[in-house]
C-alpha cells in the first residue's frame, strides 16, 4: 500500500517556514515557470527612490535591472511613486546578486505579479540597465514598448528636441554619459537637430552661450 504524502508535505512546509524565520512566503510566477512557486518574502517598509527600497529588517535593496532618475530630476518623483505602488507595504521576493559600494543589496525583486523591473520599465519612468546580465527578454520588450509609446521618460516631459517652456532659448546643453563630457549646441552646429535634451540625465536648455559656459558646458566642435 502506498504511503500518503500529506503528513510529509506538512512537515516539509513547516521546515521551510522555520528556515525563513521572520520572513514570510510569497507565491510568484517566474518567466520560465508555468505554475506559481512559493518563495521567501520580505516586507517593504519604505521606498527611497525609483530603484531603491528598504525592508523591515532595515536592509536596503537596489534593483539591478534598471535606473531611475534622481528625485530632483525629471521623472524622479514619478518613478518613486510607481515603485511605491508595486512594493510599498507589500511582500517581495529578493534574488540577491551582490553588495554595492553603498552597502545596499543589488538584487532582482519580485512581487506577486512577477519581476518588478519589468513592471517599472513598462511604466516608462525608468531606463534599462542590466548590470547583472540577467538576459531576460521581457525587460527589453517592456522598455521598447514604453519607448515606442513615448511614455514617462520618453515623453516630451523629459526627452525633448524643442524647448516647450521657452521656445526662444534654443541652446542644447548635453551631458555625454560615456565620458561625462558637457557640450552645448546651437542652431547651425553639426548634429544640433538630432541632439536630445534628456532632462532626467541632467541635460539643460540655455538662452545664451554665456549661461551654458557658466554651468560648465563647452561649445561642441563644428559649431560656427
Amino acid at each position: 500500500m502506498s504511503k500518503k504524502p500529506g503528513r510529509f508535505y506538512k512537515l516539509k512546509k513547516a521546515a521551510v517556514v522555520a528556515a525563513i524565520g521572520t520572513a514570510g512566503i510569497l507565491s510568484v510566477t517566474f518567466a520560465n515557470s508555468k505554475k506559481p512557486l512559493f518563495v521567501p518574502a520580505y516586507h517593504v517598509l519604505e521606498v527611497i527612490d525609483g530603484d531603491t527600497f528598504m525592508t523591515k529588517e532595515i536592509q536596503y535593496i537596489r534593483d539591478n535591472a534598471y535606473d531611475a532618475p534622481e528625485l530632483d530630476q525629471c521623472g524622479g518623483l514619478e518613478a518613486k511613486r510607481e515603485l511605491e505602488k508595486l512594493v510599498l507595504n507589500k511582500d517581495v521576493y529578493i534574488k540577491v546578486n551582490y553588495h554595492d559600494k553603498n552597502n545596499r543589496l543589488s538584487a532582482s525583486a519580485y512581487n506577486q505579479n512577477g519581476l518588478v523591473a519589468t513592471q517599472m520599465l513598462s511604466s516608462g519612468w525608468v531606463e534599462l540597465n542590466d548590470r547583472a546580465n540577467l538576459d531576460l527578454p521581457e525587460l527589453k520588450v517592456a522598455r521598447d514598448k514604453a519607448l515606442a509609446e513615448k511614455k514617462g521618460l520618453y515623453s516630451e516631459k523629459c526627452t525633448q528636441t524643442t524647448n516647450p517652456d521657452n521656445p526662444t532659448c534654443l541652446i542644447k546643453a548635453n551631458i555625454n554619459e560615456a565620458d561625462e563630457t558637457k557640450l552645448y549646441f546651437f542652431p547651425g552646429c553639426n548634429r544640433y537637430e538630432p541632439t536630445l535634451i534628456q532632462l532626467h540625465h541632467g541635460d539643460q536648455w540655455f538662452c545664451t552661450e554665456a549661461a551654458a559656459k557658466k554651468a560648465g558646458f563647452t561649445k561642441a566642435e563644428r559649431c560656427p
